[in-house]
């Protein structure tokens, strides 16, 4: 980017990048990695839209004139990620400058509680809220699936080991009564949306956002329907993860369903380090609630919340940079008390499972 005399800056280190420590130039560039989700999934593409609404390097015309409306000298590199503990745990050492996660999970890795019991990610900070993840139980239509009790000794993929997608399913397992009475495979959603048209599996427990890519594809070709959280089962989700919400899939989110589906919901972050510099942090919130930012991130078809939602129902604190844009812009939630108290659970439930 620029001329050949023009200066440039890569401010990269094995941990957090320390962009302060150097006065930026005319012509300086900052690189930050930004953990999305996996192929497959909204959170993989709205990471890359997120990533290109943040960006601004050297040489692009101002914003409002046609230009990019990002941060001054900074490029944002989006890559694919397995969510859940692993992406967690690549912000904590570095590898991962920026996530998207559930906030759930979020809360659990600041905590060191549930999946990351003996191994907490300490310094987890909040830009954002940027969307929502539903839990979405699929089966194949004509399977004989309509419950949650129906799963009983079915194949269930439940997401990669370690995902929030894994994690999710685990607490709606316990809550309705199938520890040890489904046969469990772990693999990515778009392997298993093959399986399940292959016929070698009946169910897929996912968490992603409306409508999920992988699903929406699999509707397509493969006549599904979607199983019902009930009341009692969603309650007992919420008393061990209250940052769950009770949320419907509406009718049409995919294709042949006709009726809304009663689930359970939870924010998706974007998450930073605690030294990420304030200015940075203040600078990023800025871009990416920009109105042109927001007209990009809306390609993504997810439920981009209003700027001010994007401060609410986090699960660990707001950045101090973040905080002060909130603030300065009138978009703080009135109680602002931090995350909830977060139950340590252990890991899944012991489950037969099965390789496929």
């Amino acid at each position: 980017m620029g001329s050949s005399g023009t200066s440039r800056l890569v401010c990269i280190l094995a941990g957090w990048l320390l962009v302060c420590a150097v006065p930026a130039r005319a012509g300086d560039v900052l690189y930050l990695q930004l953990g999305a989700g996996a192929s497959g999934e909204h959170a993989f593409i709205l990471g890359g839209l997120i990533a290109s609404a943040l960006s601004n390097p050297p040489g692009l015309r101002p914003c409002g004139d046609g230009g990019g409306c990002g941060v001054p000298g900074l490029i944002v590199m989006a890559s694919g990620s397995d969510g859940g503990v692993e992406t967690l745990r690549r912000l904590g050492a570095g590898s991962f400058d920026a996530v998207l996660a559930d906030a759930d999970m979020a809360a659990l890795a600041a905590r060191g509680a549930g999946p990351f019991a003996g191994r907490a990610v300490a310094d987890v900070r909040a830009l954002a809220r940027v969307g929502e993840d539903d839990l979405q139980v699929v089966a194949r239509a004509g399977s004989g699936l309509r419950r949650l009790a129906d799963l009983k000794g079915r194949r269930v993929a439940v997401g990669t080991r370690g995902s929030a997608a894994a994690y999710h399913a685990g607490l709606l397992l316990a809550a309705a009564g199938l520890e040890g009475r489904v046969r469990l495979r772990f693999q990515r959603a778009s392997e298993a949306a093959d399986a399940l048209t292959a016929g070698r599996l009946d169910a897929i427990i996912l968490t992603d956002s409306l409508p999920s890519p992988t699903v929406a594809a699999l509707a397509e070709h493969q006549a599904v329907v979607l199983l019902p959280v009930p009341p009692r089962v969603a309650a007992a989700m919420r008393r061990r993860e209250p940052l769950l919400r009770p949320a419907l899939i509406p009718a049409g989110a995919y294709a042949g369903q006709a009726d809304g589906v009663p689930t359970l919901a939870v924010g998706l972050d974007l998450l930073v380090g605690a030294r990420l510099p304030e200015t940075l942090a203040e600078a990023m919130c800025a871009a990416l609630w920009h109105p042109d930012s927001r007209a990009l991130l809306a390609q993504s078809h997810a439920s981009l919340p209003d700027p001010a939602q994007a401060a609410s129902g986090l699960g660990v604190p707001l950045h101090p940079g973040a905080r002060r844009y909130y603030a300065d812009h009138g978009l703080l939630p009135v109680t602002d008390h931090g995350p909830l108290p977060v139950t340590d659970h252990g890991p899944l439930p012991a489950t037969k499972k099965e390789t496929p």
